[in-house]
């Protein structure tokens, strides 16, 4: 058995048990893969533009040579365009408005609320229960705000 036989079998080995532990990389959702990846140190944006910059890269032979690109290639152009290049088409710049909104509201964004579930549309008024159970949810969500808001000064 010659090294690169002897290396393949340690790293499947290795892959395995890493599988085992984390799970495998193809079960990993997009948000959770950035979150490695930054926990990890790696600029998923610069990573991000590399990967973009390498791909445009091979998709300009295709461009030279006056052939369709592949769906693949096609599709990890869309994927992968960072964002602050100028918009190709007016969906696009639909696009990269929405997740710049995104990016800047993220941190403002209540997580978990619940879900409210009264409707006092064919009601003339509220009912004392009712009255109560709207006090109730909006002193928890009073309590939330204040805890987030201290918790984002600790920070």
């Amino acid at each position: 058995m010659d090294e690169k036989e002897k290396f393949n079998i340690a790293w499947k080995k290795i892959k395995a048990k890493s599988d085992a532990v984390f799970g495998s990389a193809e079960d990993m959702t997009a948000s959770e893969a950035d979150r490695v990846l930054e926990a990890s140190g790696i600029d998923t944006e610069e990573l991000r533009r590399a990967a973009y910059k390498r791909i445009y890269s091979a998709a300009q032979t295709y461009w030279n040579a006056h052939k369709e690109l592949p769906p693949r290639l096609k599709q990890a152009l869309k994927v992968l365009r960072p964002d602050d290049l100028p918009a190709q088409t007016e969906s696009e710049a639909t696009h990269q408005a929405e997740s710049i909104l995104d990016r800047v509201m993220r941190p403002f964004t209540l997580q978990n609320v619940g879900v409210i579930s009264y409707s006092y549309r064919a009601k003339k008024s509220v009912s004392s229960d009712d009255q109560a159970a709207l006090d109730r949810l909006e002193e928890k969500l009073n309590r939330r705000l204040r805890q987030k808001e201290r918790s984002d000064e600790q920070s």
